[in-house]
């Protein structure tokens, strides 16, 4: 796809003519955005700044921004990638860390711009700009959560993640070694509409087994109102040793909505938390 124009930029008072193609990953991740809210952002380097330019689907210009850029003396000295497992198929860039330990886990991030040149500036929580791309550092203790900021998201939702964060980090210390909060927070990232900023219980409930009951037998959970997804992951739920283990084998929008719904579910007796999994179970889990 072509994109020929003219530009002024506010910040150096220029302007910019610009003759571009987008193809291959980017020109992938242009479309979804167009389909998804009908406008998408293309990146220009002015040098110690970026010139973004939003087109529509004709390939018309809509509006233009400009973002500093930080550079120069950016390093992750230190810093150790542990690896990990993406459990979760998501088109979000999350980057996980711990800033004490200087560790990270990479396992959901898949955007250019190398980890390298991130970790350094998530000293605590803001907003930063990096070859275009506006990233939302959240912290909670010594975790660190970096995602790349999509279209349609507002600052709102910054605060959602940032509590969910906050709550996980109460229960689990070193989120950067667990690949269950992991998914749980990249499904809340991937599913904004099925948000929610309290889940506290699901985080201490994770190494617990739970079932459902004869009330939502006798009631079934569709009359409920709840959505398919959710319903088919409580139909199955009780069939695993633990909430992480039924976590870790769901897709991300049930895992969305579980986070949602589960207090709900717990406090009108629809599922039930038991401590009967066997201590061979929990060994494994702990190992995961």
């Amino acid at each position: 796809m072509r994109f020929r124009g003219i530009v002024e930029c506010v910040l150096c008072g220029s302007f910019f003519e610009f003759d571009v193609t987008a193809e291959g990953d980017s020109f992938r991740w242009f479309i979804e955005q167009l389909k998804a809210v009908g406008f998408a952002p293309l990146s220009f380097d002015h040098g110690d700044h970026v010139l973004i330019v939003y087109f529509d689907c004709d390939g018309h210009v809509m509006s233009s921004y400009v973002y500093p850029v930080v550079k120069g003396g950016v390093g992750v000295r230190g810093w150790t990638d542990i690896g990990g497992i993406a459990f979760l198929d998501s088109h979000v860039n999350m980057l996980f860390a711990d800033w004490d330990e200087k560790v990270y886990c990479s396992a959901y991030w898949r955007g250019e711009i190398p980890p390298e040149e991130v970790l350094p500036l998530a000293e605590s929580s803001r907003f930063i700009t990096l070859a275009g791309r506006e990233l939302w550092v959240l912290a909670s203790q010594s975790n660190r959560m970096v995602v790349a900021r999509e279209i349609g998201w507002n600052r709102g939702f910054f605060q959602v993640l940032q509590e969910l964060l906050s709550q996980a980090a109460r229960v689990e210390p070193k989120i950067v070694r667990s690949p269950t909060v992991q998914a749980i927070l990249v499904s809340v990232a991937s599913n904004p509409a099925a948000c929610t900023p309290s889940a506290s219980t699901l985080f201490m409930d994770l190494d617990k087994k739970v079932i459902t009951t004869r009330a939502a037998k006798n009631l079934p959970f569709m009359e409920r109102g709840f959505e398919p997804e959710l319903v088919k992951f409580l139909e199955n739920i009780g069939s695993y040793a633990s909430l992480r283990e039924a976590i870790l084998s769901a897709d991300p929008l049930q895992v969305a909505l579980i986070a949602r719904h589960y207090r709900t579910l717990k406090n009108t007796g629809f599922i039930k938390v038991t401590e009967d999994h066997t201590i061979e179970s929990q060994q494994t889990l702990k190992k995961i």
